[in-house]
């Protein structure tokens, strides 16, 4: 069986060519199809493709492909996989299998991925058109190996791909405009609406391409469909400029934003006066008023014929802003949603990475760990998509955070990982809506994730590098970050006295950077050390107040474990049910594990039914690798 559509003479002399874009395919480097049905060796030859020539571990391997199985299982099933990986490709293709990492030899094989990314980074139409041409669907399309690590990973480059498929195709099209070549622009336009059909800008072209084609039936359906979409999914109208269009032909619809244009300056100094009074109210915690105003200024917006859309946008982002600080989070989520989408029919792929990454950070705080985690996979694909690495360095790390707090500890490991190499280490974040040094929140990150799996020795020196980063900055926020961090890991291991020290010195720290955003989280382990150490009357002085406060699942478990140490079984049953509640609406797996375990202690020295919930805890333990969880169920004589 032969596919000479994408074979050329440049790639015949390849051994292998991997057709990824639309679903997997196999072929040689003349185009006789290779037959790979088994989905995990997809799966493998795919990863192992894209990530040339960068060799992989086995270690990463197998937490990629066999997340749940134990390692040495996962080692088996991997050297089986390359086993037929090898049975089956031709005998010149060979793995470069040393010193226990795998590599495949990008002189021996080629992808339609590689192809379009070279194709897009050209700087003619055909280049363009050519990487367009090549996207076929998403990428590995269909592919199911049942293991969260790879879908996560796949998930991430899938969405890349198609960011930059949509960036690709906005530069066609508006080369296609100019060169008046209006079915081309109809194909194009259409195919990257098949990708999101709220490409708004995208509708634009393709509605004033019908137009001058004189389709004006077909361009009418797709402005009613366009309607229809805006106002089911985000609950707005189409753009004035799109409207227009619709509205008005020929040279009347390309003058059409000239009318009235004397009338802008009146409108905008109206809005410019509503966002001044509304910054000013907000200020003074009159919320609801300054919503009020904001509202306000976007019912004048229909009237504004030029720079709607970037003037909506920072409306939005105003709105969202309030609503938040009303606790309204539907409402803030809907105006991030409608700013998002006003992002992208302005083709700002930065803004957009910070809307999605605003998206993400909102639901993990509001405890919507699914949610933040679409989000965060979104905001990763498109911040690789500008190739800047502080924005993925961010979207990693607000992934990682996301996947940590759902006791996906090593996927937020892997994720994080990565900052590790492309982000300087000795430079604070240069924009205003990411506090810190990127650098040493990754590591306090780590730091957590390794403490769960009980890889204190990593743990101890992550922290240190992060505790060394955080001394020669200026950052306060980060330097609280990383303190209680460390305190964790010596927490972790019953190290009381060590933690005590670092919590003690926390504390002082994020009271004089005035960080009372921090302060549960410090206190509440900080009064169970001093508890252990015999301490109550400083415990209880510590303690005073954290339950009138807004708790975390985890300061509520934490909390729990000092009222036990004091000897307030009630009140520490109490917190605990708490933690357990929320850990389970949240999604917070790893923090329902710890809870369990406080159940268990708590039922059988109320002479309960125990067993339960530890091997509740025990399962959790296990399904996450949590051996942390596993010493202090030992320790605690909880083992069922």
């Amino acid at each position: 069986m032969r596919d000479f559509s994408v074979i050329s003479e440049v790639f015949r002399k390849i051994h292998i060519y991997l057709h990824l874009f639309g679903g997997f395919r196999a072929s040689t480097g003349d185009g006789e199809l290779i037959k790979i049905t088994a989905s995990k060796s997809q799966a493998l030859l795919a990863y192992l493709s894209l990530t040339a020539p960068r060799p992989q571990t086995r270690t990463k391997l197998c937490d990629l492909l066999w997340p749940s199985a134990n390692f040495e299982h996962a080692r088996t099933s991997l050297r089986q996989e390359i086993r037929k990986l090898r049975k089956t490709l031709p005998d010149i293709f060979t793995f470069d299998d040393v010193g226990g990492s795998i590599t495949l030899p990008d002189n021996m094989v080629r992808t339609d991925v590689g192809d379009f990314g070279h194709n897009s980074s050209g700087a003619s139409l055909a280049n363009w058109r050519s990487a367009i041409h090549i996207y076929k669907g998403e990428l590995l399309a269909g592919l199911d190996i049942k293991s969260e690590v790879f879908e996560e990973w796949l998930q991430i480059e899938r969405r890349r791909w198609q960011v930059e498929v949509v960036t690709v195709g906005r530069k066609v099209v508006n080369q296609l405009r100019h060169n008046r070549d209006l079915n081309a622009i109809v194909e194009v336009t259409e195919k990257l609406l098949a990708i999101d059909p709220l490409l708004e800008d995208v509708q634009h072209q393709l509605i004033a391409a019908l137009f001058d084609l004189g389709e004006r039936g077909r361009a009418k359906r797709c402005y009613d469909n366009l309607r229809e979409l805006l106002s089911e999914e985000l609950g707005v109208k189409p753009a004035r400029e799109t409207a227009t269009l619709f509205k008005s032909t020929g040279s009347d619809r390309r003058s059409a934003v000239q009318v009235g244009s004397e009338s802008d300056q009146t409108i905008r100094q109206a809005i410019n006066y509503l966002q001044e009074a509304a910054e000013r109210v907000f200020r003074l915690g009159l919320h609801r008023e300054a919503a009020t105003l904001t509202e306000q200024a976007l019912q004048l917006l229909p009237s504004l014929h030029s720079n709607q859309r970037e003037i909506e946008l920072n409306l939005r982002l105003r709105l969202r802003t309030t609503y938040l600080a009303l606790d309204e989070l539907a409402a803030a989520q809907n105006e991030l949603q409608i700013a998002e989408h006003r992002a992208a029919s302005i083709s700002s792929p930065k803004l957009a990475v910070r809307l999605k990454l605003d998206q993400a950070q909102l639901f993990r705080q509001r405890g919507q760990h699914d949610a933040s985690d679409h989000a965060g996979r979104d905001a990763l694909a498109m911040a690789r998509a500008t190739g800047d690495n502080e924005l993925i360095a961010i979207a990693n790390l607000r992934l990682g955070a996301a996947l940590y707090s759902r006791g996906r500890y090593r996927e937020a490991i892997n994720v994080l990982d990565e900052n590790l190499q492309i982000l300087p280490s000795d430079r604070p974040s240069s924009n205003e809506w990411e506090p810190g040094n990127i650098a040493v929140r990754t590591r306090s990150w780590l730091v957590w994730a390794c403490n769960e799996l009980g890889r204190y020795e990593d743990a101890m020196r992550i922290g240190e590098e992060g505790l060394l980063l955080a001394e020669t900055t200026n950052d306060l926020y980060s330097r609280v970050h990383i303190y209680i961090a460390r305190a964790s890991t010596d927490f972790r291991q019953m190290s009381f006295a060590a933690s005590l020290e670092w919590y003690e010195k926390t504390a002082q720290l994020a009271a004089w950077a005035e960080l009372p955003i921090f302060d549960p989280l410090i206190r509440a382990p900080q009064a169970v050390a001093q508890a252990e150490l015999g301490d109550l009357a400083a415990a209880h002085n510590t303690a005073a107040g954290l339950e009138d406060r807004h708790l975390t699942a985890i300061v509520r478990t934490t909390l729990a474990d000092y009222f036990i140490l004091c000897g307030d079984l009630a009140s520490a049953d109490l917190h605990n049910k708490e933690a357990i509640n929320m850990a389970e609406k949240q999604g917070e797996t790893g923090v329902l594990g710890w809870a369990y375990l406080t159940a268990a202690w708590l039922q059988k020295h109320g002479k309960g039914k125990w067993r339960p919930p530890a091997l509740a805890a025990q399962k959790i333990a296990n399904q996450y690798n949590m051996r942390a969880l596993h010493f202090w169920l030992r320790e605690r004589g909880l083992e069922p």
